[in-house]
């Protein structure tokens, strides 16, 4: 399962790896809301999220995003 947010201003972030998932397309989500259940899908060896930040289409580090 994976949930994508679109922030605007060619701002996403993807959350993967997931063990399924309490939003829906198109809805609204809050800073701070959980929006998934952390899992282990694909090869992985424990639960964990597999977390993302692209800016017009180019990865970046997603440290410079965490608060």
């Amino acid at each position: 399962y994976v949930v994508e947010i679109d922030h605007g201003n060619g701002m996403r972030s993807l959350y993967n790896h997931l063990a399924g998932t309490w939003v829906g397309v198109g809805a609204a989500v809050a800073r701070g809301q959980a929006i998934a259940p952390v899992g282990c899908t694909g090869l992985c060896t424990g639960n964990h999220v597999h977390f993302e930040v692209i800016v017009n289409g180019i990865s970046q580090n997603p440290l410079r995003y965490l608060n």
